[in-house]
C-alpha cells in the first residue's frame, strides 16, 4: 500500500496536508448566468462567490478563466490577493488553462477565448507572490501536443524559474498524444523531477481501464521514490469518493475534479443532482437553486469528511473506515492491483 499522509512544504514556503482534495472551478462545459448589475459569468462562478466559505483546504481555478474574467474578483488573484475568497483555502492551485481551451468541453454559450502559452506566462509573471499558489505549467507542446520527457521538464523547468516564489506543479504528459504515459520511459529522466514541488498526471491518461490505470500509478510512485524523489503525485481530473481511495493506496496524493459541480455525493458514491432529494427523504418542493445549494455544500462536507477517512486509512490500512456500502469493495479492487502486480 502506498498511501500516505503528510505535510507537503512548497518551496515558496506555502504547505499543505496530503492526502488532498481540492474543489476545481472551470468556465468549461458551464452555462453562463446573470450577475447582478448587468453581464453574465459561468455558473461555476456562481458557486464559487456564493460557497467560499466552505473552501478552507484548498481551491484550484484556471488562468484561462483568471485572464478571461470568468471568476469573481479575478483582478484581485494578481494585485491584492490577501483580501479575495481566494486566501481562504489553505492552498490555491492555478492550473495553466489548456483544459478550458482543448481539452475540456467548450462553453455551454458562447466559444472557446484565445489563449496560448505566451499568454499564461505573462499572466503567471502579473499573479500576487503574496499567495503562495501552487503554478501547473503549460503542457501544449508541437501541433499534436507532444514533447519528449527530456522537453516537457526542461520547458517547465524554465517557466518555474521565473515564477521561483510560487510553487511548481510539473504536469506530466504522455510522449505520444493521445496515448497513455509510459512510465518506464520516464524512468531515465526520473533525477531531474527533484526540481519540482508536485508531480502532476492526468487520470485518463494512465491507462485504459482502472486496473492499468492503478498499475501505472503505483509504478510511478515506486520509481519516485526510489529515486529519492519526494514529491506528491497530483492526479488531474479525479475527484469521487468511490475512485480517491483506491488511487490513494496506490499512490496518488492531491485529487482534483468538478464532479463535485456537477454531480451529487450521497450514499459514498457519485450520482445525479436530480437523485438526492428522493435518496435523502427531502421535501420535493424547493426551487431548484436552493436544492442546488445545498447538495454543493454537502459535496464539499463530504470531501472533508473523506478526506479524514483517508488520513485514517493511511494510519491503520483498514478499508472498512470508508464505511459498510464500498469498503470491502474497495478492498477486492486493491487486492486485483497487488495481484497483478505480484505482490
Amino acid at each position: 500500500m502506498l498511501a500516505r499522509e503528510r505535510r507537503v512544504t512548497l518551496a515558496s514556503g506555502r504547505s499543505f496536508q496530503t492526502p488532498l482534495l481540492v474543489p476545481s472551478i472551470s468556465s468549461a462545459g458551464f452555462d453562463r448566468v446573470a450577475v447582478e448589475g448587468g453581464g453574465t459569468e459561468p455558473e461555476s462562478a456562481r458557486w464559487l462567490r456564493l460557497l467560499s466559505t466552505e473552501m478552507e483546504t484548498a481551491l484550484l481555478v484556471s488562468a484561462y478563466d483568471i485572464a478571461h474574467a470568468n471568476l469573481p474578483e479575478h483582478d484581485e488573484i494578481l494585485e491584492n490577493f490577501a483580501g479575495t475568497i481566494y486566501a481562504k483555502p489553505e492552498i490555491l492551485i492555478i492550473d495553466s488553462g489548456l483544459y478550458e481551451l482543448v481539452h475540456g468541453p467548450p462553453p455551454r454559450k458562447g466559444c472557446r477565448l484565445p489563449w496560448d502559452r505566451r499568454a499564461y506566462e505573462t499572466l503567471a509573471s502579473r499573479i500576487d507572490r503574496s499567495c503562495g499558489a501552487l503554478l501547473v505549467n503549460y503542457d501544449g507542446y508541437d501541433d499534436d501536443g507532444r514533447a519528449s520527457f527530456a522537453t516537457q521538464i526542461t520547458v517547465a523547468r524554465e517557466f518555474f524559474a521565473e515564477n521561483s516564489e510560487l510553487g511548481s506543479d510539473l504536469l506530466i504528459k504522455p510522449e505520444q498524444s493521445p496515448g497513455h504515459l509510459e512510465v518506464t520511459d520516464l524512468v531515465a529522466s526520473i533525477e531531474d523531477l527533484q526540481d519540482f514541488d508536485v508531480i502532476g498526471v492526468t487520470e485518463k491518461e494512465l491507462g485504459d481501464g482502472l486496473l492499468a490505470k492503478l498499475t501505472t500509478l503505483a509504478t510511478l510512485r515506486r520509481h519516485l521514490d526510489k529515486g529519492g524523489i519526494e514529491a506528491p503525485i497530483h492526479l488531474f481530473g479525479s475527484l469521487d469518493p468511490v475512485l480517491s481511495p483506491l488511487y490513494y493506496a496506490a499512490g496518488a496524493e492531491i485529487f482534483d475534479g468538478l464532479t463535485w459541480l456537477r454531480y451529487g455525493y450521497h450514499w459514498d458514491a457519485t450520482i445525479y443532482h436530480g437523485d438526492i432529494p428522493v435518496l435523502e427523504d427531502e421535501q420535493l418542493s424547493p426551487p431548484e437553486l436552493l436544492q442546488m445549494t445545498a447538495t454543493l455544500i454537502g459535496n464539499l462536507r463530504t470531501l472533508r469528511a473523506l478526506s479524514e477517512r483517508m488520513r485514517q486509512f493511511a494510519g491503520n490500512g483498514e478499508w472498512s473506515v470508508f464505511g459498510p456500502r464500498i469498503g470491502d469493495r474497495l478492498f477486492d479492487a486493491h487486492r486485483v492491483l497487488t495481484a497483478s502486480m505480484g505482490e
